[in-house]
């Protein structure tokens, strides 16, 4: 009788877990729409969900202080293959001209998901895009067909999805509520101090 009681718990809290999404966070309810979510909860990470699963994920740069990626749900209105980058640095106040940058995928003015090459990822570095490593960016760009009109959500809060396809034996990278997948299975970063939960 215990046994079944907890059971019956157990189903009922993950029930109800699976309901309580974050802001920003969805399971999908129609099961057929892909869409990115960025979390900006460190360290920084880009999902694409696909039916309340993680289809992909990747670590990612968002931006600095003086040029934030700003929060919200945004759609891809532009793509491209390779585009020349061009502003003005809001620290320094100088111009900046970056030829060549890969895999382009616009969703909020001149704010776009790209690859861009940095020694490190995962804490805010860009000038208000969210920069992946220039494979991922690929791998993105490929699984999106281009990623015209898909849903790009931004926010602080890792997504609640039913199954991470993406967290397999081998998978490089991958980060679960401040737990990293590496040798041995799911283990505590180590010399990284992770925020408090749902920080």
């Amino acid at each position: 009788m215990a046994r079944r009681t907890r059971t019956a718990m157990q189903l009922a809290i993950a029930a109800a877990m699976l309901q309580a999404w974050p802001a920003g966070a969805r399971a999908d309810a129609d099961g057929g729409s892909a869409y990115i979510y960025v979390s900006k909860r460190f360290p920084e990470r880009l999902y694409l969900i696909d039916g309340g699963n993680i289809i992909f994920e990747s670590p990612v740069n968002t931006g600095i202080g003086a040029a934030p990626t700003p929060d919200g749900d945004f759609h891809v209105f532009a793509s491209y293959p390779q585009q020349t980058m061009r502003g003005t640095d809001p620290v320094t106040g100088q111009r900046y001209d970056d030829p060549n940058v890969p895999y382009v995928m616009y969703f909020d003015g001149g704010r776009a998901i790209h690859g861009f090459s940095r020694s490190v990822y995962g804490y805010p570095q860009s000038l208000g895009c969210v920069e992946l490593p220039v494979y991922k960016a690929r791998r993105l760009y490929e699984l999106l067909q281009g990623g015209l009109d898909t849903e790009v959500v931004v926010g602080y809060q890792r997504p609640r999805v039913l199954y991470s396809s993406a967290a397999e034996p081998g998978a490089d990278g991958i980060w679960a509520d401040g737990y990293f997948w590496g040798a041995g299975g799911w283990n505590p970063p180590t010399g990284i101090r992770m925020p408090p939960a749902g920080g």
